[in-house]
């Protein structure tokens, strides 16, 4: 170092050493001091509105608070400034303006839509229930507020529509001084999670309870076209699934049951580059084979041995909790062996039928044999 050179002595040097030391801890410890007092201070303002939502609302004490937004609620086109409670079953608002009060409570299960509408002064929420039209606006952060009572709104529809008069005690957490601001972040999170597991279910026809793990951008090849559809991989505790860009132009659903080998590609394997697609790289790419035997390509990963870990994970996670396969050649396992309803349902046919339904058998399995069902 330049500066050390300059300095004679050894003796100099270590102690010019040593005082720096000590005033990086001190900057240090002053930077941890000024972010517990910054997190002590916002657990302190969400106390404080937590209690004053209570005093003004009188609401079950269950009702926890989430989030609240200061914002103007216009009435009468007299534009009232106060603020805006969310918590897990009312939209509240309060203003107290030139001596006159102003309370408004919304239950969820009562609203018909919400909407961003423009208005004179800036992008305004409109929700509209049962009982008329509610208009609010000047918040800082409207997409933030509008997306958070989408979620709340939905949450407790469902919650409604399952006959639960409770909620999931992870979405409950007992709030105090030391992690109050925290809760709301997490919370906030986990309704987020619902909100993309819920789309996903959607997505992919899935049986409800199905909790997206992730998703990532990736490319399928597609054996009907010779070439790579580009789109998002997603991965939950039972199913693989694939969604390319375009909508609905190649949908994929692989149950984690029906997975027989994960792996990666190898030079030397028939699954090689194909007509010089500019998707394939053999360092991106995995390999998902099913226990028929079918493959099915995926490219264009960037962190690929991650998702290779996840998915075995998934796999291994899912064959510890499968059940046993049931023994036909036991006569106590309680089931019967029947014929296939494709020969059930052919006794009645003629010589001439039953060709011609043998030759789009025929036909069928050479097209999957080809193509891949």
């Amino acid at each position: 170092m330049p500066i050390l050179e300059s300095f004679d002595e050894n003796e100099d040097i270590s102690s010019f050493i040593f005082c720096k030391i000590e005033s990086l801890i001190v900057h240090t410890n002053d930077e941890n001091t000024d972010e517990n007092n910054e997190e002590e201070t916002e657990s302190k303002k969400f106390q404080e509105a937590m209690k004053k939502f209570q005093k003004l609302f009188k609401l079950n004490h269950s009702d926890k608070l989430v989030n609240y937004y200061s914002c103007s609620y216009s009435k009468n086109r007299v534009p009232r400034q106060g603020w805006m409670y969310l918590s897990m079953n009312h939209i509240c608002f309060y203003s107290y303006l030139m001596g006159k009060e102003a309370k408004i409570i919304i239950p969820y299960t009562d609203i018909m839509n919400i909407e961003k509408v423009s208005s004179l002064l800036s992008t305004a929420i409109k929700i509209t229930t049962r009982n008329g039209d509610y208009t609010f606006y000047m918040f800082i952060n409207i997409d933030e507020t509008y997306k958070l009572i989408q979620q709340l709104t939905n949450f407790a529809v469902q919650n409604l529509l399952s006959k639960s008069q409770e909620y999931k005690k992870d979405l409950l957490p007992q709030l105090d001084k030391q992690n109050a601001s925290k809760i709301v972040s997490h919370l906030k999170r986990d309704l987020d999670a619902k909100s993309r597991s819920e789309i996903f279910r959607n997505m992919f026809r899935l049986q409800n309870g199905e909790m997206l793990d992730g998703n990532v951008v990736c490319s399928l090849w597609a054996p009907y076209n010779k070439r790579y559809i580009r789109g998002k991989i997603y991965v939950s505790p039972n199913y693989v699934c694939f969604a390319s860009k375009v909508p609905k132009e190649v949908e994929l659903t692989i149950p984690i049951r029906e997975i027989y080998l994960v792996e990666k590609p190898t030079s030397n394997s028939s699954l090689t580059r194909r007509d010089n697609d500019d998707e394939y790289d053999l360092q991106r790419s995995l390999v998902i084979t099913n226990k028929n035997k079918e493959n099915f390509l995926f490219s264009g990963f960037l962190e690929r041995d991650m998702i290779i870990q996840k998915i075995s994970d998934m796999l291994l996670n899912n064959q510890e909790g499968a059940v046993p396969p049931v023994d036909i050649d036991n006569e106590n396992n309680g089931f019967e062996q029947t014929s296939p309803l494709m020969e059930l349902f052919s006794k009645g046919y003629t010589d001439e039928k039953r060709v011609r339904e043998s030759t789009k058998e025929a036909e069928w399995k050479s097209h999957f044999s080809e193509y891949g069902r």
